[in-house]
């Protein structure tokens, strides 16, 4: 019975740790050391950003719902 009553609590112990580490992780922690994005990078955004909105959209250049910052092409 002792050591059904250890191995519950390792196990509980084990739980609350994760949940601990699991709700108290920051993901910014990960990406600071990350070298900052050049303008390159970025420039096919706006081009993928209106092939999936051509998805949706039957009429690309009269959307239904207007996006929140529209790319000029």
């Amino acid at each position: 019975m002792s050591v059904a009553a250890g191995f519950e609590c390792v196990m509980a112990f084990g739980c609350l740790r994760w949940a601990w580490r699991r709700f108290t992780y920051i993901g910014s922690n990960d990406s600071e050391s990350w070298p900052r994005a050049t303008s390159e990078e970025f420039e096919p955004i706006p081009r993928l950003c209106r092939a999936i909105l051509a998805v949706y959209e039957p009429d690309i250049n009269n959307p239904k719902y207007a996006p929140f910052m529209w790319l000029p092409y």
